[in-house]
Formats: structure tokens, sequence, C-alpha cells
């Protein structure tokens, strides 16, 4: 499917949709909590479902995970 709407819409929009799929965030955010916070829990849908459905972009939210009080007791 992507191969064949690749000549209209661009390398560039088709990695822009991969970047901010679900999926893609919830794994993401998913890694913030292991290696930011040092958790060694998956955290619970209800702690990444908030960040997924943010408006916020990726590095925005890992900067949070990183201004935390946890990640300065455990980072």
């Amino acid at each position: 499917m992507w191969v064949s709407v690749l000549p209209t819409v661009g390398r560039a929009n088709i990695v822009n949709g991969f970047l901010s799929s679900p999926e893609y965030r919830t794994s993401a955010v998913q890694r913030f909590y292991q290696t930011l916070l040092h958790r060694l829990a998956v955290p619970g849908a209800s702690e990444v479902h908030g960040w997924v459905g943010s408006s916020l972009d990726l590095l925005s939210i890992e900067l949070i995970f990183a201004t935390t009080n946890e990640y300065y007791q455990n980072g």
C-alpha cells in the first residue's frame, strides 16, 4: 500500500505518518518510562494513553520525562 501512494504523497509524509501513528507513539512513550525513569515494569495503558493522545511531539514528551523528580531520583 505505501509503495503505491509514495509518488503521490512523498517520502516525508509517509515517514510522518509512521512517526505520528498511535502504535509508534505508544512504543516511544513506553521506552521513555523504561530508559529515562528506569522502570522495570511496562507502564499501564492509562499512563501511556494520555501521552499518546496528546498534541505534544515525542521530543517534548521526552523533555517532560527528563525534568521530573522521578527522573532525577532514578535517572
